[in-house]
């Protein structure tokens, strides 16, 4: 099922909230991969995803507890446009909006590139600060932090590739806009998938659960 991001006007599309409610993006793929303090445990932050999707299917709401008008985000927000639209005169391409793509064969999973690219590819946008973004260019590479989020997407939608764009005008004109390709990496694929698995699987736990609460107790 594909549900776009955006509706005509930009505005974040309500069919496309409530359609990934409840379900494992690409942006929160690395918080399940993430050790927990003691050996063999899970992380707070996959125990507390795991609740929150819960929660989400659970009470037919989303819980996003991210404030729009974070400066980051914000940010993010206003750029992605114009870094589409150069993305696509700089490759001599056309992109196709962003949209919510379930996974073929595990529940509750998905994700949402930022656009399609012909046939094969992908387009993942982000928009640092001007530090941060200089010096992801130092190092050369795209930040680990964000490689299982690119592999995801992939998993997701069988696509080949996706371009890392990093994008930012306050930086001078020529220098405001880098992009690194991704190839498609079946192993970690594999191996995203089956942890996938796993973590839909507490997300179950905690929705049966909350299926069982009794929220009246007999008086005393």
């Amino acid at each position: 099922m594909m549900v776009r991001q955006h509706l005509p006007d930009g505005s974040l599309n309500p069919a496309w909230v409530a359609t990934r409610r409840g379900c494992l993006g690409a942006s929160s793929i690395a918080d399940i991969l993430k050790s927990g303090k003691k050996k063999g445990e899970p992380s707070q932050t996959r125990v507390s995803l795991a609740r929150k999707l819960a929660a989400e299917r659970w009470a037919s709401m989303a819980m996003d507890n991210v404030n729009p008008e974070n400066e980051d985000i914000a940010r993010g927000n206003r750029n992605e446009p114009l870094a589409l639209a150069e993305y696509e005169v700089m490759r001599g391409c056309l992109l196709d909006p962003a949209a919510w793509i379930e996974h073929p064969s595990i529940f509750g999973t998905g994700a949402t590139p930022d656009a399609f690219v012909d046939h094969a590819g992908l387009v993942q946008v982000k928009s640092p600060r001007p530090m941060k973004m200089i010096s992801i260019i130092c190092e050369g590479e795209i930040p680990a932090e964000y490689v299982d989020q690119l592999d995801w997407e992939l998993a997701v939608t069988g696509r080949q590739w996706n371009d890392f764009v990093l994008y930012n005008p306050e930086l001078p004109q020529g220098k405001h806009i880098w992009i690194r390709r991704h190839h498609r990496n079946d192993e970690r694929i594999a191996f995203l998938e089956d942890e996938a698995r796993k973590f839909m699987e507490e997300v179950e736990a905690y929705f049966d659960f909350l299926c069982t609460v009794d929220f009246q107790t007999e008086a005393a």
